[in-house]
């Protein structure tokens, strides 16, 4: 036989047909295991330049529509045919390489030898992600190694019958891309419901603000001062540590109160970066797309800390309504205003200052006005959330769905 195999350390329940057998990636014969590895960062650029290059899931996940960097000088490179596997979190996500690239040290190619299907063993990995990312080690940032890898199974039909086994191989690989296809007519169909639910709001928006007079202030001239930059300190994740805000607990103009991380470092009960319920986050750092994007604070977690990525507002409320101010930085107006003024040499990380927030153009109607429009867009926004909500469970129906096929395929069950 040309497999000789080693001694697996993840154990798996599931029950093959005859003649199939769990075989690890590692075996002579299955695949073979590159780990990728950073070349320098002098050698990456966002120009185009040499071989798209990644070192995450985040990035690899629909191969290669804009990679975000490339490499002039790659250690390692993956090729057609190889399958992609993040090894550190998210781990286990996977997808099939499509031109030659660069794989840092988040990504490990695993390249099947002439006895595996390449989209075979995209599935089988597929069919047990969630074994793979339970392998991960460490608390923080969990990650697998080769071994993990080389010692991880996939179930083989007839492994003594190369020639048969490729032939069950493709029939596995048809039965499950033809039962996959006819959901991805429901994936698309949903995917375009949930940016028509969200683009409601918009039009909303900017039905509204379209409408209102056309005298501005600064925004300095609502607020009570001017707004201030948090603090960032060292977060170790003690249980009985501080709540320090991580940048995703404002984002898309929604407030998350379960984005944050805990320091042990010891604190100023009179310092600047104590947050107070009502106070308007805004976030000064950023993609072009989320820099400015802002929420309140709800009072959750308490006491909180907000992070130096993050300037706070506290709005006077003889001048102007926070949850109104909320509304209208997501005005096309405001969008442009910051986005023209964002700046930083990194695609990926755009910044406004202080100055920028001061004078960002705001309308000069009343606070009861302002409360009018601010309550019938919550009416509006809890609706969307509502909606958006149900198509998130249905998505996961889905995504479940697609599992189930995949499980039931390397069972031997379809």
């Amino acid at each position: 036989m040309i497999f000789e195999t080693v001694a697996p350390t993840v154990k798996h329940s599931w029950n093959l047909p005859k003649g199939w057998e769990q075989i690890p990636l590692g075996s002579l014969g299955v695949a073979e295991i590159i780990m990728g590895q950073s070349p320098p960062s002098t050698t990456y650029n966002s120009v185009g330049q040499g071989l798209p290059f990644f070192q995450g899931k985040a990035e690899f996940g629909d191969l290669y529509p804009n990679p975000v960097k490339w490499c002039t000088s790659p250690k390692k490179k993956a090729f057609p045919g190889d399958v992609l596997i993040s090894v550190r979190a998210p781990v286990g996500s996977t997808n099939l390489v499509r031109e030659e690239c660069c794989i840092g040290r988040g990504i490990a190619a695993i390249r099947p030898k002439k006895t595996i299907l390449t989209r075979y063993l995209l599935y089988a990995l597929r069919s047990r992600q969630y074994e793979l990312s339970s392998c991960g080690r460490g608390s923080t940032f969990a990650s697998i190694g080769k071994e993990e890898l080389s010692t991880f199974s996939i179930p083989i039909p007839f492994l003594s019958n190369p020639s048969y086994s490729l032939d069950i191989q493709n029939r596995i690989v048809s039965r499950i891309e033809s039962l996959v296809g006819e959901l991805k007519g429901d994936h698309q169909l949903l995917d375009k419901m949930r940016r028509d639910t969200s683009r409601f709001l918009e039009m909303k928006l900017e039905e509204i603000f379209e409408n209102l007079q056309s005298v501005r202030q600064p925004l300095i001239d609502v607020i009570e001062s001017p707004p201030r930059n948090g603090w960032s300190p060292k977060c170790d994740d003690n249980p009985n540590g501080t709540p320090v805000l991580k940048l995703g607990a404002v984002l898309r103009f929604q407030y998350n109160p379960d984005e944050f991380k805990r320091t042990s470092l010891p604190t100023d009960p009179n310092a600047h970066y104590w947050l107070k319920p009502g106070d308007v986050l805004i976030s000064r750092s950023n993609t072009l797309e989320l820099v400015g994007h802002a929420a309140i604070y709800s009072g959750t977690p308490f006491p909180c800390i907000y992070p130096d990525l993050m300037m706070r507002i506290r709005v006077d409320q003889s001048k102007a309504d926070s949850r109104f101010l909320v509304y209208w930085l997501q005005s096309k107006e405001v969008r442009h205003f910051i986005q023209s003024r964002a700046s930083g040499a990194s695609p990926t990380m755009k910044k406004i200052n202080q100055g920028h927030v001061c004078n960002i153009p705001f309308p000069g109607i009343s606070v009861e006005k302002q409360r009018q429009l601010a309550h019938y867009l919550d009416s509006i926004q809890s609706e969307v959330n509502e909606m958006l909500k149900t198509m998130q469970q249905d998505a996961k129906l889905l995504e479940r769905l697609e599992q189930t096929i995949l499980e039931k395929a390397f069972q031997g069950q379809l």
